[in-house]
């Protein structure tokens, strides 16, 4: 053979093999990739590691809500065949040592394997929900009696964390409640939908990579992404406040057999919430069928809120020096009624009866409808809007909970006589139960504004605190001469409220309240009904500044009752005062 039929046979057999390698490399990269891919995934795993949403804490650091880790367990038995194929365990081994701890009999689970995979031939199938993480752990650390070295196979877990709201029905409107969307959890309603972001927690990834027994490899433990926990948050509710409130509206709802009601207690120097209650309520702990009691209807359901607005009208007209208490509005009294305009109903006192001339303390007092129009067209009508707007009328509070409404208030510029009449005596703009306590409350704290709000402080997983401070809205609504004014008018209208026939609350004029009551009817949309929303509000003016509370009533229906807040919201305001005051420690005069 001849050098170069040698060399043309080693170019044959190179051509030959280089071909071989390059056919190999086609089937490895392109027909065969899908199978090697398969074969890799199978011993790479991406785990996600769950956290917790973060815990709500009462004003004195007690739970209201959290959440802890909760499994469902599932038998794979893909695994479970595959380490019983190589003699690392048995069947027998794997169900006395997994049914104990998730509350089954061996005897149970096995016919559960029975009837899901050898008559129906199904792989995938659950065997306990909800277990606790103490039990997780357990299943997972469970050895085989064949061989020690190796951890039981053939179960799966979804993780499925539970939020608990141990104290029930206290506060549920303000906490919210939970839900799943897409197998994410999100907060709905109060605290839980408004704070939702803080709350939730941010899930790990942990990439491991097993040995052909399934077993982790240490070594090949990949970069972990570290779980991060809700964050927590702090508020301002005061659990025996708020306790006695739901007990209170809960009394008042059902004596006068009203729709629903609702108390909110406010520090007026902060605007701390320090109670909101609503009845009917529900337990978040318990889903209820009607969806009615899930709204917060202190912040969702604006109203005509009545006479309580002739705090703010007497407010701005005192403010503006358009009067004085003892300035006479009417030098020859009045009828009762009178037509303030052709196109109108006749504007008329609560009683409908002849009035002498009055000051205009004495129109707050007795809560004197005609007066206030009369007061209310001696004013500019922009310096009267300019007031009603700097004590929150038209605009949300800002409170920290899902799902505040308010009520738009008419430009001046587009004011009628009508408008005139009903703004004077809080008609025809609509508030929100909190929105009016924030209003009266600036005439509580000298004339200075302050945004209601809930949250305290949020402390998130690294132990980073955030506190919120007070916030003023507005420093100067009023003067402090007006506030004081305001507050002596007031103090007396209370103490003619608690009738000298009532002995049982006699004791209750040695505080110094200043109060008002409301009586808004409500609108439907052809005019006004004969019903209404009863509403009475009072606060502590001492220099201490206690408390402000609010307390209305929807819709009382007892015909024995004159259909005025006199007779039902003044009466709960009065119960729950005294059930307080020792623990406000409100002074004496």
């Amino acid at each position: 053979m001849t050098n170069a039929s040698k060399i043309n046979k080693i170019y044959f057999v190179s051509f030959i093999f280089s071909l071989i390698l390059l056919l190999a490399s086609f089937k490895w990269q392109v027909l065969d990739a899908s199978k090697f891919k398969e074969i890799q995934e199978s011993r790479v795993y991406v785990s996600e590691i769950d956290s917790l949403r973060g815990t709500i804490y009462a004003r004195d650091g007690s739970t209201l809500a959290f959440s802890e880790p909760r499994f469902d367990v599932y038998i794979w038995m893909e695994d479970l065949l595959f380490f019983e194929d190589k003699g690392l365990q048995t069947r027998d081994d794997f169900i006395n040592q997994v049914a104990p701890i998730i509350d089954l009999t061996p005897e149970k689970l096995n016919k559960k394997i029975r009837e899901y995979y050898e008559e129906n031939n199904i792989l995938w199938f659950k065997i306990a929900d909800g277990i606790p993480a103490e039990k997780w752990e357990k299943l997972n650390n469970l050895r085989s009696n064949s061989n020690k070295e190796y951890t039981l196979n053939g179960l799966r877990f979804d993780y499925t964390s539970t939020r608990n709201y141990p104290e029930g029905y206290l506060a549920s409107q303000v906490i919210g409640l939970t839900t799943k969307y897409k197998d994410n959890v999100i907060g709905v309603g109060g605290l839980e939908g408004y704070w939702d972001r803080i709350l939730n927690p941010v899930k790990g990834f942990l990439i491991k990579e097993s040995d052909v027994n399934g077993q982790a490899i240490s070594s090949a433990l990949l970069p972990t992404i570290e779980p991060k926990n809700g964050s927590s948050i702090y508020i301002s509710i005061d659990k025996y406040l708020q306790k006695v409130a739901e007990e209170k509206i809960k009394w008042g709802v059902e004596k006068y057999e009203a729709k629903a009601g609702t108390i909110v207690i406010m520090d007026p120097k902060t605007g701390e919430i320090l109670a909101l209650a609503n009845w009917p309520s529900y337990d978040p702990n318990v889903r209820e069928n009607n969806p009615e009691v899930y709204g917060n209807i202190a912040i969702t359901e604006p109203y005509e809120v009545g006479s309580i607005g002739k705090v703010l009208t007497l407010a701005a007209a005192l403010d503006n020096e358009t009067v004085e208490p003892d300035t006479v509005i009417l030098e020859n009294g009045h009828n009762g009624c009178e037509e303030i305009s052709r196109d109108l109903k006749p504007v008329c006192t609560w009683d409908k009866k002849p009035k002498p001339p009055m000051p205009v303390s004495e129109c707050l007092i007795t809560s004197d409808n005609l007066c206030f129009y009369y007061l209310a067209d001696r004013m500019n009508n922009e310096d009267f809007y300019n007031y009603l707007k700097d004590f929150g009328i038209g605009s949300p509070t800002g409170i920290d909970l899902q799902g505040e409404s308010y009520g738009e208030l008419k430009n001046f510029s587009q004011w009628n006589v009508g408008d005139v009449s009903a703004f004077s005596y809080g008609h025809g703009y609509l508030v929100n139960a909190v929105q009016i306590t924030e209003a009266v409350a600036t005439v509580a704290n000298d004339g200075v504004r302050m945004k209601p709000h809930l949250i305290t402080k949020i402390v998130d997983s690294q132990g980073n605190v955030k506190v919120f401070q007070p916030e003023i809205v507005d420093s100067n609504v009023i003067s402090k001469k007006t506030a004081d004014e305001l507050k002596v008018i007031m103090n007396e209208f209370y103490n003619r409220s608690i009738l000298s026939s009532e002995y049982y609350y006699q004791h209750l004029k040695n505080y110094n309240i200043a109060a008002k009551s409301g009586t808004g009817l409500i609108a439907t949309n052809t005019g006004y009904s004969d019903r209404i929303n009863a509403s009475y509000i009072g606060f502590d003016a001492s220099d201490r500044k206690t408390f402000i509370m609010l307390v209305r009533l929807e819709d009382p229906n007892l015909p024995e009752y004159p259909r005025l807040a006199f007779h039902n919201a003044r009466i709960v305001w009065m119960e729950t005062f005294n059930a307080i005051r020792e623990y406000l420690d409100v002074p004496t005069k």
